[in-house]
């Protein structure tokens, strides 16, 4: 399903807004930081799935082979940590959300 959902939208537009909100670049303990693509289509999952805390997100996107792909990780890559998702959904905000 996520694979579906994934080819019918057009990620451009929605990429520019995010970019934004939530600047890609290197967290403050010098990592890498996830283009924000990934953070959002993790908050979609959660929502779309009814997944109610983001730890239970975070082995969701770890567990199901569909999920990987569609927010855009090799399967062999580790899901954001439920505190990268946290974060992202503060910093991006409710109106950047709406926007969206």
């Amino acid at each position: 399903m996520p694979a579906d959902i994934d080819s019918h939208i057009n990620w451009e537009p929605i990429d520019r807004i995010l970019v934004e909100a939530y600047p890609v670049g290197k967290s403050e303990y010098g990592l890498t930081a996830y283009p924000p693509l990934i953070p959002l289509k993790a908050v979609l999952l959660q929502e779309w799935f009814g997944i109610r805390s983001d730890s239970e997100l975070e082995n969701q996107i770890n567990d199901r082979i569909s999920f990987k792909p569609f927010i855009g990780l090799p399967l062999a890559d580790p899901s954001p940590g439920h505190s990268v998702i946290c974060r992202f959904r503060e910093h991006v905000g409710h109106k950047t959300m709406e926007a969206i």
